[in-house]
């Protein structure tokens, strides 16, 4: 059995398509727990009510995708667990029935899918990493667990609310023992474009993204390293803002906002901290893309 977990917020059309996608499916012993992450749309009518495989929970507030796929898989019970996004769809009618065969001679925690986005290469080109090798990082739009590796390591960190959730997962996997490794042969399409998001969406994007590998670095880099990085990651981002940016001026204001909102949450987990040791940080950094 295995249960697919699509958190999903004010996208209507997206769960429409996923759901006719998901459908093609050769492989029927799944379960798909579709987590209405408290939007305005009202997407109760696009799931089918005559097939118990689909199942829909509404959330009673926005509390991210980190706390609404942990909220699924509270909620479910299979032995494997695929996360994909709501704008994502596996490339094969098989996918489901050849990860399944996969995974039962190849057991492992955890497994990331080769991801293609509009206008970029596939991921499988662009980390030149083959099947079966470790993952510093992955992305939770295309991946699965085995569920006791997922329930062990305690699912993702909630405060995250969205970005680098994932990123931080590895980490206090590593510090487990446990392995993300790639399963390239399982293909999944991402239609996603930033460009097309809505001004409150970028700027909490923006926000969210530097605020969290704050998080990241605070949590779990060893503690000398933590000043230097901390000052590293927030010169960068201004780097590439005034370099790339359109919108300079409230990209460096949401990305300071983010920054300082990082450090200052932080005295609220600092005890949670499970640091990595130099070697276990040095070959965190090797493995990721």
């Amino acid at each position: 059995m295995i249960d697919i977990i699509v958190p999903t917020y004010n996208r209507y059309d997206d769960v429409k398509k996923f759901i006719s996608e998901i459908k093609k499916q050769t492989f029927e012993n799944y379960r798909v727990v579709i987590i209405d992450d408290h939007g305005d749309v009202n997407i109760k009518e696009l799931v089918p009510n005559n097939d118990p495989r689909f199942v829909l929970h509404r959330l009673d507030a926005n509390k991210g995708q980190a706390f609404a796929r942990n909220y699924a898989v509270d909620r479910s019970s299979a032995e494997y667990l695929i996360f994909l996004d709501d704008d994502a769809w596996f490339l094969s009618e098989t996918a489901l029935e050849d990860f399944y065969k996969f995974v039962n001679k190849n057991p492992n925690d955890a497994w990331m899918f080769d991801v293609i986005e509009p206008n970029k290469k596939p991921l499988s080109e662009r980390v030149k990493t083959k099947t079966g090798e470790p993952l510093g990082e992955f992305i939770a739009c295309a991946c699965a667990f085995n569920r006791k590796s997922f329930v062990e390591i305690g699912g993702f960190l909630p405060y995250f609310h969205s970005y680098g959730e994932e990123t931080e997962m590895v980490i206090r996997m590593l510090l487990r023992r446990q392995e993300m490794v790639f399963l390239p042969e399982i293909k999944v399409f991402h239609n996603y474009n930033a460009s097309g998001r809505s001004s409150v969406w970028q700027n909490r994007f923006l926000i969210n993204s530097i605020r969290n590998e704050v998080y990241i670095i605070i949590l779990h880099y060893p503690f000398v390293l933590i000043p230097f990085h901390l000052c590293g990651k927030y010169i960068l981002r201004l780097v590439f803002i005034i370099m790339k940016s359109d919108k300079k001026i409230n990209s460096i204001i949401q990305t300071t906002k983010g920054f300082y909102s990082g450090i200052f949450n932080s005295r609220f987990f600092f005890k949670e901290r499970k640091a990595l040791n130099f070697s276990q940080f040095r070959y965190w950094l090797s493995i990721r893309w």
